[in-house]
């Protein structure tokens, strides 16, 4: 329950945790997992439920870590010089501004040896696992590479976000302080925002999710790629900091201001998971789709 993002209520075990010990406020945080954006450097250690604690002493930032992707190049901003994500298969996508990829994947004694790729330098980096590889969006220079390789200009919006972690899926998806983009081959208007600083949109079951904070916020469902419709039970719903939540092909919204929580497939706020239901998806090999 402690965690956000992906991890927020996953099962335990064999849950990937990472963790810098070195709170100095610029690190990142981002689902139960933390990467020093300032150096590069990426702690890790496995969950094992058969152990008595976590071997806390192998998380400290005085230890070796499990990948280094490099310090971010002179001038990045704070808190946009890396990013991590985390895919349904465990593995850990970690890209830095420098243009160094570093992917880590699990292996029976924790973390094999990270596999590094170079690219070219960005302003800054969002990156979310899609399948078993990752999309990257540099909001500042506007640019989005896709798994594929291919890139889209969208236009440089600081305020624009990339999806979570997903399975693998044809597009992607930005969320714009104006518009939610389902973005392939070309990129199509799913959704017209209104103005406010998006949440991170989620892809779930062929559906992607966006919402927008305001009085009342903006809240859409787009499912196989057809334009967004508003989402009946969030219609008039005053949002300050929304973000989704996903577990076990269940997805919420989640104003973190207040803690309210409020279910798609119930159309109404819930006080626990266990009142959600399952994301319905045609799809049998989607791995976000799990029996409870």
């Amino acid at each position: 329950d402690g965690c956000e993002g992906a991890n927020k209520n996953k099962p335990v075990k064999g849950m990937t945790i990472l963790w810098n010990l070195k709170a100095d406020g610029a690190n990142k945080w981002s689902g139960g997992t933390i990467l020093d954006p300032a150096n590069g450097k990426v702690w890790a250690v496995r969950y094992d439920p058969a152990a008595p604690s976590i071997d806390v002493p192998r998380l400290e930032a005085s230890q070796k870590p499990v990948a280094d992707v490099g310090r971010a190049p002179d001038g990045v901003v704070a808190g946009q010089a890396g990013d991590l994500s985390i895919g349904l298969d465990g593995v850990i996508q970690v890209v830095s501004t420098s243009g160094k990829t570093a992917i880590i994947r699990p292996d029976e004694d924790g973390f094999a040896e990270p596999e590094y790729r170079d690219g070219s330098d960005r302003a800054s980096v969002q990156v979310a696992a899609v399948g078993a590889d990752h999309a990257v969006l540099d909001a500042q220079a506007g640019l989005l590479t896709l798994p594929n390789g291919q890139e889209h200009d969208l236009g440089s919006d600081p305020q624009a976000r990339l999806q979570g972690a997903s399975a693998a899926t044809p597009t992607v998806a930005v969320a714009t302080s104006q518009v939610l983009l389902g973005i392939g081959r070309e990129a199509t208007q799913l959704a017209v925002g209104n103005g406010a600083a998006p949440a991170r949109p989620a892809v779930l079951a062929g559906c992607t999710f966006a919402a927008w904070p305001g009085e009342p916020g903006t809240v859409v469902r787009s499912c196989d790629g057809v334009p967004a419709s508003a989402e009946p039970g969030a219609e008039g719903m005053a949002l300050k900091t929304p973000a989704f939540r996903t577990n076990h092909g269940q997805i919420v919204l989640n104003d973190t201001s207040d803690g309210k929580i409020y279910s798609f497939e119930e159309q109404r706020y819930v006080q626990n998971w266990d009142e959600t239901q399952p994301q319905e998806s045609s799809d049998q090999g989607d791995p976000n789709k799990e029996s409870r």
